[in-house]
């Protein structure tokens, strides 16, 4: 459910189409994900200063992941359309 949760939701609720890439949380960051999750999603804890730090150098790669099929996206022949049965198609 945190698809629901993130801050482009209300964008989806409208129709305006939104990526949403998940890398998962499994492996080393699954302790500090479920952590986060728990104690800080969304509360004033929520800051850039958090324990354990940012991993900015995956931040980088994950950023140019977004942006890279955002563009295949835009520059795409065809607009995203919501299919029959979607989450949000109906």
């Amino acid at each position: 459910n945190i698809f629901v949760r993130s801050d482009h939701y209300n964008f989806v609720r409208k129709g305006v189409p939104s990526v949403f890439l998940w890398p998962g949380a499994g492996g080393p960051g699954r302790a500090a994900y479920d952590d986060f999750m728990k104690n800080h999603y969304h509360q004033p804890s929520d800051e850039i200063g958090q324990l354990p730090a940012i991993d900015w150098e995956s931040g980088v790669r994950f950023v140019d992941v977004n942006y890279r099929i955002a563009r295949e996206i835009a520059d795409g022949a065809e607009r995203p359309v919501w299919n029959k049965g979607d989450f949000f198609g109906l």
